[in-house]
């Protein structure tokens, strides 16, 4: 860790640790997010945010151009620009989301093709809400997958990529101390559990989502090779992870190891040292969850059932919309009708909501071709265990949209869809590489399309 440190310590990264500073305390002096509605010092930021986002795209530094998003895009819902209505992260998304489906335009790439098709699904098949849910939605919908593509297709240097992600998550930890000791009200939340942090996030299953990426980066890296320093920054990520005391989260990361030790050569090369990790692991949720059910019964399989509630009053929406859905932004307009007005809490149900079968198969089709090329390359890669890696997150992702709908949400998950989309950048493509390429000479499953 400490060699990949000195050769990345440039005045780029030291500029994204200056912003991530500047980034922590306007959290805490912004207070609570729904009271805060944007002054001069939010607009300095953002546009300080978008002309750096607007420099690197034009020199064509899309490595330094996503790291760039890494370093603020879950500060966007109080980032506000005052005398609009508008999100900073819409606004943003309204300028760069087009410019990169521009500079990634290539009919003949499966990728492409199924980003197209969930747009067209969208445009026609609109809800009857004002233009700028719309869009939002739409925005919403493309971004995890364009961001995907993106880095698979634009980046090179996936270890500074991979490096800067874990050090925002760093970085980022002196907030969720501060939160775990003052418990301010906009950074914890109370419940059976106790005190809950929201990290820098705003909801502690979005911050359990968020540190999951960098955590399995981490995990990786510990399994080629054990050293302290990785050691200690995993167990305080791992920390932080557990004072958000999400079962949904703990359910994720448990997902993403077990994957990420049966992927590769497949359960009949599992050794005795990974059945025994393995084995604690799983011994370790029983107990932990036995030890909450002690404390509290609601930990209890039961508990599902405050996902069904929310679910039994939106089915009954989808009666004769099943195809086609509702219309795209349509969940808006019957939100007041659902369980406490909550968001579906299942990412699978949003899009079969808004956008039918027809817009969820195509998003399914997108994972799918996502799953299979990962699986491709876990079982064939030797050196860093990047498919192994990308896969076990990926699998984590999509597990907890089950439940929720962080896995899928831009202002979330970004950093895990980034992290996959280099997990795919061909070896042979990579630059600044100091870890074992995998075989092949860095084919990856697409490389016989064009682009």
């Amino acid at each position: 860790m400490a060699k990949i440190n000195r050769r990345y310590f440039n005045p780029f990264i030291i500029y994204i640790i200056l912003i991530n500073i500047v980034l922590i305390l306007f959290r805490i002096h912004t207070g609570n997010p729904d009271l805060y509605a944007g002054n001069l010092l939010s607009l300095a930021i953002f546009i300080v945010i978008f002309i750096s986002l607007l420099v690197l795209f034009i020199m064509k530094r899309y490595d330094y151009f996503i790291i760039m998003w890494l370093s603020f895009y879950f500060v966007c819902p109080v980032l506000k620009v005052p005398f609009t209505l508008i999100g900073s992260l819409g606004l943003i998304n309204a300028v760069f989301i087009p410019l990169m489906l521009i500079v990634l335009f290539n009919p003949k790439n499966r990728f492409y093709l199924l980003m197209l098709l969930i747009i067209i699904v969208s445009v026609f098949n609109l809800g009857a809400v004002g233009a700028r849910i719309l869009v939002s939605r739409a925005f919403e919908f493309i971004a995890p997958f364009l961001f995907f593509y993106f880095a698979m297709k634009k980046c090179k240097d996936r270890e500074l990529i991979l490096y800067s992600a874990i050090l925002i998550a760093v970085i980022n930890i002196p907030l969720s101390v501060y939160e775990f000791i003052l418990q301010p009200a906009w950074g914890v939340t109370m419940d059976w559990r106790g005190a809950r942090i929201y990290g820098n996030l705003f909801w502690p299953n979005s911050y359990t989502v968020y540190l999951l990426p960098a955590i399995m980066i981490l995990y990786a890296r510990l399994r080629k090779r054990l050293t302290r320093g990785n050691l200690l920054v995993i167990a305080l990520l791992l920390i932080m992870d557990f004072l958000t005391f999400s079962r949904s989260g703990l359910l994720c990361l448990a997902v993403s190891i077990v994957v990420f030790e049966i992927a590769g050569k497949g359960l009949s090369k599992i050794s005795a040292k990974k059945f025994l990790m393995l084995f604690l692991l799983i011994a370790g949720i029983f107990v932990y969850s036995n030890a909450i059910n002690y404390l509290n019964p609601r930990y209890t399989p039961s508990t599902i059932s405050e996902r069904t509630g929310i679910w039994d009053t939106i089915l009954p929406f989808l009666q004769g919309k099943l195809i086609f859905g509702n219309g795209l932004g349509s969940y808006e307009l019957y939100r007041s009708q659902v369980l406490h007005s909550l968001s579906p809490h299942n990412s699978y149900l949003m899009v079969l909501f808004e956008l039918g079968i027809v817009g969820l198969a195509v998003m399914l089709l997108f994972v799918f071709t996502m799953f299979r090329d990962l699986y491709i390359l876990a079982r064939d890669e030797t050196g860093f265990p990047f498919g192994r890696l990308g896969l076990s997150i990926f699998s984590g992702i999509v597990v907890i949209s089950l439940v929720g709908g962080a896995g899928f949400a831009q202002v979330v998950s970004l950093d895990s869809w980034v992290v996959i989309g280099c997990c795919l950048i061909p070896a042979a493509a990579a630059v600044g590489e100091n870890l074992h390429h995998p075989a092949g000479a860095g084919k990856r499953p697409d490389e016989g399309e064009t682009g």
